[in-house]
């Protein structure tokens, strides 16, 4: 989705890097934000009901930038639901691994 392979997906919250290029920590950030008042314009209004130019004005930013990092607020939307899948998926991970150190104890 980002124009860049070496930045974050946009779902994931920027992460502070040794010797950031100021455009790429921008673009990580912007597309974060996008992701972020999506969600909330999706969760709200429905796909229907979510429009572009609140979900960019709500990110601080003007509506071509949705154009730019997502082509369309269809792909928008997948970005959206593919940073609501990682998050569970992590969520997931996260308990599973806590239960697989409760196993551990137990066999020992």
């Amino acid at each position: 989705m980002l124009k860049n392979n070496n930045q974050t997906s946009c779902w994931e919250k920027p992460k502070n890097r040794q010797n950031p290029s100021e455009v790429s920590r921008q673009e990580d950030d912007m597309c974060y934000r996008l992701t972020a008042e999506g969600l909330s314009a999706f969760d709200q209004y429905g796909f229907e009901g979510a429009g572009t130019r609140r979900i960019a004005a709500d990110a601080e930013t003007n509506i071509s930038s949705i154009a730019y990092h997502f082509e369309s607020k269809k792909k928008l939307c997948l970005a959206v639901d593919e940073r609501i899948a990682d998050e569970i998926g992590s969520m997931f991970d996260e308990r599973e691994s806590r239960i697989g150190d409760k196993m551990t104890l137990i066999q020992e």
